[in-house]
C-alpha cells in the first residue's frame, strides 16, 4: 500500500469521499432501479387498465349477444330485437377495444374479430340455429377469456407484489369474469330452455353443472374481494356495498335456475324475466369489476405516486445527506488537512531550527492530541535546545580549553621527553661517574686506611718527637743552669779581676804586671760574662724556642693524635662511603633502569597527548560545529542569542593555537 502512503491527504480524502459515493450511489441506483422497474411495473398495470375494462365491456356485451341471440334463435321474438340493438353495442365493444390492443395481443384479437364478425352475419341472417349459435358463442368467448389471460400476463396482474391489489385483480380479471361466463351460460341456456318450455334430462345436468361452476366461482370472487377489503380499509369501504348487492342479485339468480329449471318438474318460469334476472347478476358483476379496476387505477396510480415520492424522499434524502456528508467532509478534510498542514509548517519551522511559531491544538481529536503531543514535543525542544545550547557553551569553552591545554601538555610533554632523555643520558653518565665515585672511594677507603696507618706512625715519632724536645728542654735547661754558673763565674771572675787590679793598682809597679793580667782577666770575665749573657739569652731563647717547640710538639701530638683518630674516622667515613657509593650505584643503576623506562613511557605518553590533543581539537571542532548547529535553532526571543551563538561558534571555529587559552602547568 505504498501508493496509499504517497497519497497527499486531499487526494485521500477526494478517494474516501469517491468510494463513500460508488458506496452510496451504487445502492442507490440499485433502488432506484428497483423503485424504476416497480414504476415500471405499476405503470404496465396500469396500462392494463382500460384494456382490461375494454375487453370487460366486450365480454359483457358479447354474453349478452350470446344469450339473446339463443333466445331469438328459439323463437322469441322481444328478444330478436334487442339482439340486433346488442350486436351494435358488440360492435362498438370490439372497435373500442380494438383500439387498445397492443402489438402482443393484436395477433390474438384479430382473429377474434374475425370470428365475430361471421358469427354475427349468420345470426343476424338466422343461418345458423339456437344450439350452434350458443356454441359458436361460447367458443367466442372462450378466445376473449383467454386474450384477457394473456392481457393479464402481458400487463403483469398476476405478480402483483400488494395483497389487496392482487386479491381484488385476480377476484375481477379471474374468478369473476369465469363467473360472468359460467353465469352467463346459464343465463343462455335456461332462457333458450325456458322459451322451449321444456328440458331434457341432459340438458338439466348441463344447468347444474354450470350452476356449481358459477357457484364456485362466485364463492372465489367474494372470498379474493373480502382478502382485499381486508387489506385495505378504502377497498372495504368502496367495495362491500357493492360486494353485497352482487351476492343479493347472484343468489337470486342462481336460485331462479335452480328451483325454475334444473329442480322445476315443468318450466314455466317467463324466459325473458329469468334472462333479466342473470343479466342483472352479470352486469352487476361487471359493474364491481369496473369499480374494482377503477381502485385497481387509483391504487396504482397512487403506488406509482409513492414509488416516485419515496425515491424522491430517498434521493432528496440521499442527496441531502451526501451533501451533509460531503460538507462534514470538506469540513473534516479541511480542518485535518489544515491542522496537518499547520502541523507541517510547525515541524518544517523546527526542521529549519525556526522554534519561535507555536503549535496550538485544537479540539480532542486524534489529530488534536498529535497536535498536543507535538506542541509537548516543540516545549520539550525548546527547553532541551536551549539546555544543549548551553551545554554546547559551555563544552565549546571546555573543549577550547581542553584542546589549548592538550597542545600545551603536547608541547611540555614533548619538552618533558627531551627533557627525560637528556635525564637518561645525564643518569647513564651519573651512573659511571658513580660508578668511577665508588672505585674512587674504594681507592679512597684504602689511601685513608693508609694514611690512618702512616698518621698512627706520624703520631708515633710526633710522639718520640715530643718527647725528645722534652729532653732538649731539659737539657736547654741544663745548660741555662751551666750559663748561669758560668756566668755566676765570670761575675766573681770579673770581681776577683776588679779586686786583683785595685789591688795591683795599689801594689803600684809591682802589681803592674799583675794589674795587665788582672786586667786582661776582667776583659776575659767580662767576655766570658758577655758570651755567658748572650749564650745566656741564646739558651733563653733557644728555651723559649724549645719550650714553644715543645708546646708545638706536644699540640703537634696531641693534633696528630686526633688527627689519627679523625683520619680513622674518616678512614671508616670513607669506608661507609664507599658501601653508600656501591649501593648508590646499584640504587642509580636501578634509577638509570627507571628513567629508561620513563623515557619509553613519555614517548609513549608524548604519542598520547599528541593523539588527545588531535581529539581534542576534534572535540573542540565537533563542539564548534555543534554550537554551529544548535545555533541555527531561533528560539522564542532569541533573535540576539542567534546572532550570539553564530558569533561564538565562529570564533569557536578558529584554530587551537589562535586562541587564548590557560596554559596548565605540568609537573
Amino acid at each position: 500500500m505504498n501508493w496509499l502512503a504517497n497519497l497527499r491527504f486531499s487526494r485521500k480524502f477526494a478517494l474516501l469521499g469517491l468510494l463513500a459515493g460508488i458506496a452510496t450511489a451504487l445502492p442507490f441506483l440499485l433502488y432506484l432501479r428497483a423503485a424504476q422497474r416497480d414504476l415500471d411495473f405499476a405503470a404496465d398495470q396500469q396500462a392494463g387498465i382500460p384494456v382490461m375494462t375494454a375487453l370487460y365491456e366486450v365480454l359483457r356485451t358479447t354474453q349478452e349477444h350470446r344469450g339473446l341471440s339463443n333466445t331469438a334463435l328459439a323463437g322469441n321474438e322481444k328478444a330478436a330485437a334487442a339482439r340486433h340493438a346488442k350486436e351494435a353495442e358488440v360492435q362498438a365493444s370490439l372497435d373500442a377495444a380494438g383500439q387498445l390492443m397492443s402489438g402482443a395481443l393484436r395477433p390474438a384479437w384479430q382473429p377474434l374479430t374475425a370470428q365475430w364478425q361471421a358469427l354475427a352475419g349468420e345470426v343476424r341472417q338466422a343461418r345458423v340455429d339456437a344450439g350452434t349459435a350458443f356454441a359458436r358463442h361460447t367458443a367466442l368467448i372462450d378466445g376473449l377469456l383467454q386474450l384477457l389471460a394473456q392481457a393479464r400476463d402481458a400487463y403483469r396482474w398476476t405478480l402483483d407484489p400488494e395483497p389487496h391489489t392482487f386479491n381484488t385483480m385476480t377476484a375481477t380479471a379471474i374468478d369473476g369474469v369465469r363467473f360472468t361466463e359460467y353465469l352467463g351460460q346459464l343465463r343462455g341456456m335456461g332462457a333458450r330452455l325456458l322459451t322451449q318450455g321444456q328440458a331434457s334430462t341432459q340438458e338439466r345436468l348441463q344447468m347444474h353443472a354450470l350452476l356449481v361452476h358459477a357457484r364456485d366461482s362466485h364463492a372465489r370472487t367474494v372470498e379474493g374481494l373480502e382478502r382485499a377489503m381486508a387489506a385495505h380499509p378504502d377497498y372495504r369501504q368502496a367495495l362491500a356495498p357493492r360486494l353485497q348487492a352482487l351476492k343479493t342479485e347472484v343468489g337470486a339468480a342462481l336460485a331462479l335456475a335452480l328451483t325454475e329449471i334444473v329442480e322445476a318438474p315443468a318450466l314455466g318460469y317467463d324466459a325473458n324475466a329469468y334472462f333479466d334476472a342473470g343479466t342483472r347478476a352479470i352486469r352487476r358483476q361487471f359493474e364491481l369489476n369496473r369499480h374494482a379496476t377503477e381502485l385497481l387505477g387509483a391504487s396504482l396510480g397512487e403506488r406509482r405516486r409513492a414509488l416516485r415520492r419515496d425515491a424522491a424522499l430517498l434521493a432528496g434524502t440521499v442527496l441531502a445527506f451526501a451533501l451533509a456528508c460531503g460538507g462534514f467532509a470538506f469540513v473534516f478534510a479541511r480542518s485535518t488537512v489544515g491542522r496537518l498542514h499547520h502541523a507541517r509548517l510547525a515541524a518544517d519551522a523546527v526542521a529549519q531550527g525556526d522554534l519561535r511559531s507555536r503549535i496550538e491544538p485544537a479540539g480532542k481529536d486524534e489529530l488534536g492530541q498529535l497536535m498536543g503531543a507535538l506542541r509537548a514535543m516543540q516545549d520539550n525542544l525548546v527547553h532541551m535546545v536551549a539546555q544543549v545550547r548551553a551545554n554546547a557553551d559551555s563544552l565549546a569553552t571546555a573543549s577550547q580549553q581542553i584542546a589549548a591545554g592538550a597542545h600545551d601538555l603536547s608541547t611540555r610533554t614533548e619538552q618533558q621527553a627531551s627533557s627525560l632523555e637528556e635525564t637518561a643520558a645525564s643518569m647513564e653518565q651519573l651512573t659511571g661517574t658513580v660508578a668511577q665515585n665508588a672505585n674512587h672511594a674504594g681507592q679512597a677507603d684504602r689511601l685513608a686506611q693508609d694514611t690512618a696507618t702512616l698518621a698512627q706512625q706520624s703520631g708515633e715519632t710526633v710522639g718520640r718527637m715530643v718527647q725528645t724536645m722534652q729532653d732538649i728542654q731539659r737539657g736547654s735547661h741544663q745548660m741555662a743552669y751551666i750559663i748561669g754558673a758560668i756566668d755566676d763565674i765570670a761575675f766573681q771572675t770579673n770581681l776577683l779581676a776588679l779586686n786583683a787590679a785595685v789591688e795591683a793598682a795599689r801594689a803600684g809597679e809591682q802589681g803592674r804586671g799583675f794589674g795587665v793580667v788582672a786586667g786582661e782577666v776582667r776583659r776575659l770575665a767580662q767576655r766570658s760574662a758577655s758570651a755567658a749573657q748572650e749564650i745566656k739569652a741564646l739558651i733563653a731563647d733557644s728555651s723559649r724556642r724549645i719550650e714553644a717547640g715543645t708546646s708545638l710538639a706536644e699540640q703537634a701530638g696531641t693534633t696528630m693524635q686526633d688527627m689519627v683518630g679523625a683520619i680513622q674516622r674518616v678512614s671508616q667515613i670513607v669506608e661507609q662511603i664507599s658501601i653508600a657509593c656501591r649501593e648508590q650505584s646499584a640504587g642509580i643503576a636501578q634509577v638509570n633502569q627507571a628513567v629508561a623506562h620513563m623515557d619509553e613511557n613519555t614517548q609513549q605518553n608524548a604519542a598520547l597527548v599528541e593523539e588527545s590533543a588531535a581529539a581534542a581539537e576534534s572535540l573542540r571542532t565537533q563542539a564548534a560545529q555543534l554550537a554551529a548547529a544548535v545555533g541555527t535553532f531561533r528560539l522564542p526571543d532569541d533573535a540576539a542569542a542567534v546572532q550570539a551563538g553564530a558569533d561564538r561558534a565562529a570564533l569557536m571555529a578558529r584554530p587551537a593555537a589562535a586562541m587564548p587559552a590557560a596554559r596548565p602547568s605540568i609537573a
